[in-house]
């Protein structure tokens, strides 16, 4: 990669000069899986993913003595193993399955993070600031346990739980009491809770799965480093990390050729559709002030409105019409993004992290008589 980030100057002061840092960051990664099947019901699979990362910055320890040596950092790695468990019940005739699967993760830095650290945009209410600006890795592990069940040849069901533990966390929300706003730091962990129902149907040409998630996904800081009132000292308190979107639920529907499997594309209408829904509860929404100047109360943590989002996909397969190939074909494509129209962009104020009014609730105010 080659980053570069700038920092705006007071170009109108004389001794003004412009300050930028440009490096070249490099990763690595590679994955190795086995799988073994001691029996015809039962899977077992084992992997192992390795990470590395060498941030390209160079720099020099002794700042005062331009003649002191430059330090240029070594590659860094991290083993990430992986072990997954996969069966059917013996009683259940094939119609009962579990899975078990437990990982190990590791992220390099994302280095998006140095862009949206030096350009702001207060229209992007997506999580900003992703990757870590102390240049290690974030880690974590993960566990999630499911059981599916087939009912009448054509409709299941599947019920998942799911639980993450993060540390060396660096997100939007979680800081370190003693640090200003905008200041990120790497000493944060978290952990996040929820579980998935699904439930899928096929009949010739259809084929749908409608799904809903609940998850929890919080943090921990503490007052240990310094006495701001916000919280007790050395006692640690739970907050929502930045991308704990509680309730999920989304619909998809194939129909037409979409639904088939590859067993089943010869023939039949060459039309085909799809539809997709998703509708998400609102990122919180952390106060600027932890606590209230005038009542001494703690700000609640608000949240962000409910995004819905529904898509639409049609796909028509022109009979062949090349000479001498048969396997030829053409195929038309219509997609429909945001079918409904909805603003799942908000605005927030810079002055008051509050959501920005509507134009309506502006215009309003505009034509409101003048007492």
């Amino acid at each position: 990669y080659r980053v570069e980030v700038y920092e705006r100057t007071r170009a109108f002061l004389a001794g003004s000069s412009p300050n930028y840092a440009r490096f070249y960051p490099s990763t690595v990664s590679g994955f190795v899986e086995a799988s073994i099947r001691p029996e015809e019901l039962f899977t077992l699979n084992v992997g192992l993913r390795a990470e590395g990362f060498r941030n390209g910055l160079e720099f020099r320890p002794e700042r005062d003595d331009f003649l002191a040596p430059v330090v240029d950092t070594e590659w860094q790695f991290h083993l990430a193993p992986r072990i997954g468990i996969a069966g059917a019940f013996r009683n259940s005739a094939g119609r009962t399955a579990f899975r078990v699967n437990y990982a190990r993760m590791a992220q390099p830095p994302d280095f998006q993070f140095f862009i949206d650290n030096t350009i702001g945009d207060s229209l992007r209410t997506d999580i900003r600031r992703q990757g870590n600006p102390n240049l290690a890795f974030e880690q974590g592990s993960s566990i999630e346990v499911g059981i599916s069940h087939l009912f009448w040849d054509r409709v299941g069901f599947e019920v998942v739980g799911f639980h993450k533990a993060l540390g060396n966390l660096i997100t939007g929300n979680v800081q370190l009491v003693g640090t200003a706003p905008g200041q990120f730091t790497t000493g944060d962990e978290g952990t996040v809770n929820g579980v998935e129902l699904s439930a899928l149907a096929r009949w010739p040409d259809v084929f749908a799965r409608l799904g809903y998630s609940l998850q929890k996904a919080e943090g921990l800081t503490t007052g240990a480093f310094a006495d701001t009132g916000s919280v007790d000292v050395g006692i640690p308190e739970p907050i929502p990390l930045a991308f704990d979107r509680r309730h999920t639920a989304d619909l998809t529907v194939l129909l037409g050729r979409s639904a088939r499997i590859a067993s089943e594309l010869t023939g039949g209408i060459p039309v085909g559709a799809v539809i997709t829904a998703r509708a998400r509860s609102g990122y919180p929404l952390y106060p600027l002030e932890a606590v209230d100047e005038e009542t001494g109360r703690t700000n609640a943590i608000g949240r962000l409105p409910w995004t819905v989002l529904v898509d639409l996909g049609l796909s028509w397969d022109l009979p062949p019409r090349v000479p001498g190939c048969e396997r030829c074909g053409a195929r038309v494509v219509l997609e429909v993004k945001n079918l409904l129209d909805r603003d799942n962009v908000i605005a927030l104020r810079r002055d008051t992290g509050l959501i920005g009014p509507s134009l309506e609730a502006i215009e309003d105010q505009i034509d409101a008589p003048v007492s």
